[in-house]
């Protein structure tokens, strides 16, 4: 038994970790004694760019589990505006395809693992050729998280509990 979960991702939200992480970084490094800059809401139109290439790329990464996505496609209502420049939330959308169940109350958690691997993805982005050992350690992270989501995807391949290995 197999489930498809509908996943509507909010670059918003992606942004705001985004926003988080590198405000985090700068105040725990103390002011003056970062290498890389603040990355702040006065450069959303890029971010977006980013953001968009970093969902790409994790769902190519989670390829195996996703039946069908959607990156600000033809459902947009702005066909002619390039959606860094509406300043409106980018469609991201993916449909992924668990084994086994999935309990509706997980859905919102495994939401916000997916935008946090683009968050995280989109950071290594941003850094790259920048700061080389925080555009790795960003990479890094998203990778475990992508690997965390594909092993949860992959959790319900066991045999259902009334089944006995032929082997017992």
């Amino acid at each position: 038994m197999t489930t498809v979960l509908s996943l509507n991702l909010s670059s918003n939200a992606i942004m705001q970790e985004i926003y988080a992480v590198s405000a985090l970084r700068c105040v725990l490094n103390g002011v003056g004694n970062h290498r890389s800059p603040l990355l702040t809401r006065d450069r959303s139109a890029a971010l977006r760019i980013v953001v968009k290439d970093a969902f790409a790329h994790v769902i190519m990464k989670m390829m195996p589990y996703v039946e069908a996505s959607n990156l600000n496609g033809e459902t947009s209502k702005y066909a002619d505006v390039d959606p860094a420049d509406s300043g409106e939330e980018m469609l991201l959308q993916a449909d992924v395809r668990l084994c086994g169940s999935f309990p509706d109350e997980l859905s919102g958690t495994l939401r916000h693992y997916v935008e946090h691997a683009v968050a995280m993805y989109a950071l290594h982005l941003c850094y790259m050729g920048h700061d080389a050992g925080l555009s790795v350690h960003h990479e890094r992270l998203a990778e475990k998280a992508i690997a965390s989501i594909a092993e949860m995807a992959r959790a319900g391949k066991r045999p259902d509990k009334g089944v006995v290995p032929h082997w017992l």
